[in-house]
């Protein structure tokens, strides 16, 4: 199974102790809608520029907290976000769901190890 948070490389980088960390992830992964409905949104209406900027959101707080997997996929989101075939956007959008998924379960191990 892939590692989605990459939680020492994010302690590493971010020079911050585990609970402050943890609690970092934990605010991202409880706001995952408020990423994932805005993308759900300018993928729907078809809204390039909306599209773009709300996977740039995306990226940055996924790669800042050494989320990769799902900042990876967002960066795809957004350089894809002028592509006129929804399905391709649509695909890579529910690997982002996933990958949340599977981010709040190995988020819920790490904070079952403090």
């Amino acid at each position: 199974m892939e590692t989605i948070i990459h939680f020492d490389a994010a302690e590493s980088a971010l020079r911050l102790d585990r609970e402050t960390l943890l609690m970092l992830l934990d605010a991202f992964f409880s706001t995952r809608e408020d990423y994932i409905k805005p993308i759900k949104g300018a993928i729907a209406s078809r809204d390039a520029e909306a599209l773009r900027s709300e996977a740039h959101r995306l990226k940055g707080a996924a790669n800042n907290l050494r989320v990769t997997k799902i900042g990876t996929l967002a960066q795809t989101l957004e350089k894809s976000s002028s592509d006129t075939d929804p399905s391709l956007l649509l695909s890579t959008l529910e690997q982002i769901e996933v990958s949340f998924s599977a981010g709040e379960k190995e988020l819920s191990v790490l904070k079952s190890e403090v």
